[in-house]
């Protein structure tokens, strides 16, 4: 397994980027969020409770509930790379 993890500079959430490579098919990638709990948790009431209503919804009517990460196939990932490359270059 392949990682790339690039904090903030700030501290404040972190991203880390990761592959898993398949004996007979192409390989899965990750894309994680790393963010602390004090700072997920911040907010008026109205906010966090209405947050927390948001991921009720989600379990009752999805059946599953996922916060911090996506799975994204390798044409997606070359988009990505494509799209950073494209960034970088116009500087």
């Amino acid at each position: 397994m392949d990682k790339l993890f690039l904090e903030c500079a700030c501290g404040c959430s972190a991203i880390q980027i990761s592959s898993l490579e398949w004996k007979d098919s192409e390989p899965d990638y990750f894309i994680s969020i790393w963010e602390p709990c004090f700072m997920s948790y911040q907010g008026n009431l109205f906010s966090v409770l209405w947050k927390r209503l948001k991921i009720i919804k989600d379990i009752l009517f999805k059946g599953e509930y996922f916060l911090h990460e996506i799975m994204v196939k390798e044409k997606d990932m070359i988009r990505l790379k494509d799209y950073l490359d494209n960034i970088l270059e116009s500087k």
